[in-house]
């Protein structure tokens, strides 16, 4: 875990450096995504250290959605624009998770706030989140999932990194009964484990998990800070030395492409340069 720390604490130290951006501005949005990333890389870094690994997972899931959102802006025609699209979306999730909580405060008999709820519904009703409004509502929800209109698989898809489809599978399918709490989540120690060894192998394979999900979410966080390092400057020579040890790590057992190894961005720019190749001796 002395990598994760070696990361967090740069990403902290970078963050104080620049110190605080004007408020809604390019740079205070992109200084807010990078301290989500830190924060939760060391939230992972915790809980996998009290060998919590499924709940570590999560963790890695939410890293990989913030990537890709980040990943759509900086594919986006106007960076900017797209930020502010991203950002008013978010402000129309804030009005719906405070209906939300004032409805269930008045199902369960607290009337305090709940003369709040025709002020936020006229807001929601506002022209400014018609762009998110369904054509079709019907019954249910009458605004679209994410403000970019696509799933997170379309987005993993439309990355210009290979390793986000290999990623989605194992997040979202692989990891995903440890999300949800599915069924699937339980078996191993519904059924145990038989023989002599059955500790010895329960540790093993809980170190595996363990390793994994740090893996995943050390290189999420170091994609994702590539993305904003005209606002935090990305320490470049680290984060190849830190990618080097992951992969290492990996590759214990298989190879990996270079074009996953050393993802590029949609211009033909690495997200992370790999090392220059040593020259030849004349």
């Amino acid at each position: 875990m002395q990598q994760t720390r070696e990361m967090t604490d740069a990403g902290d130290y970078a963050l104080a450096r620049t110190g605080p951006a004007n408020v809604a501005t390019q740079e205070q949005f992109e200084r807010t995504i990078l301290l989500r990333g830190v924060n939760i890389l060391k939230a992972a870094r915790l809980v996998c250290e009290a060998g919590h690994w499924e709940v570590a997972s999560s963790c890695a899931r939410q890293l990989y959605e913030i990537l890709l959102n980040m990943e759509a802006i900086d594919r986006a025609p106007s960076r900017e624009e797209a930020s502010i699209k991203f950002a008013l979306y978010g402000m129309l999730q804030k009005l719906l998770f405070q209906k939300a909580e004032l409805e269930y405060e008045r199902d369960t008999g607290r009337m305090a706030r709940v003369d709040q709820l025709p002020e936020i519904q006229q807001r929601l009703d506002s022209a400014i989140f018609n762009e998110f409004r369904r054509e079709k509502p019907g019954g249910g929800d009458p605004f679209v999932s994410s403000w970019t209109k696509q799933s997170t698989w379309d987005l993993a898809k439309a990355s210009a990194s290979t390793l986000r489809v290999a990623q989605y599978n194992t997040l979202f399918k692989k990891w995903s009964a440890e999300t949800h709490g599915a069924p699937g989540a339980y078996i191993d120690n519904m059924f145990g484990r038989t023989g002599t060894n059955w500790a010895k192998e329960a540790i093993e394979q809980d170190d595996e998990e363990i390793s994994g999900v740090m893996q995943m979410a050390m290189l999420l966080f170091l994609d994702l800070w590539a993305l904003v390092t005209d606002t935090v400057p990305f320490p470049a020579e680290d984060a190849v030395l830190w990618t080097e040890r992951i992969f290492a790590w990996i590759e214990r057992d298989s190879k990996i492409p270079d074009d996953m190894r050393y993802p590029k961005r949609p211009d033909g720019s690495y997200i992370i340069a790999p090392p220059p190749k040593p020259e030849d001796p004349a």
